[in-house]
């Protein structure tokens, strides 16, 4: 993930085609993002899509957390506890 991300970057943390693809796209970068954890900011949204033909997913991203939320076809996940806070 890029130090300073900006909406429109896009990398690749997994690319080792046929086996796993994965390419994330920031979508927007200054977010808050409430979960039961608590309340985050400075959060980035991301779309991750793959050419094996998964569904596409959306997280957002603490700094200093991590992934605090996530949702794609059928599934979603939020953070519940954390010891880690954003800066």
């Amino acid at each position: 993930m890029p130090a300073r991300p900006e909406t429109g970057d896009a990398f690749k943390p997994e690319d080792l085609f046929p086996i796993v693809d994965e390419t994330v796209t920031v979508k927007r970068v200054g977010q808050t993002v409430r979960v039961p954890a608590g309340r985050f900011t400075n959060a980035i949204e991301v779309q991750e899509t793959s050419r094996l033909g998964d569904a596409p997913e959306t997280k957002w991203y603490a700094p200093g957390v991590g992934a605090v939320k996530g949702r794609t076809k059928g599934e979603d996940f939020s953070l519940i506890a954390t010891t880690l806070r954003s800066p």
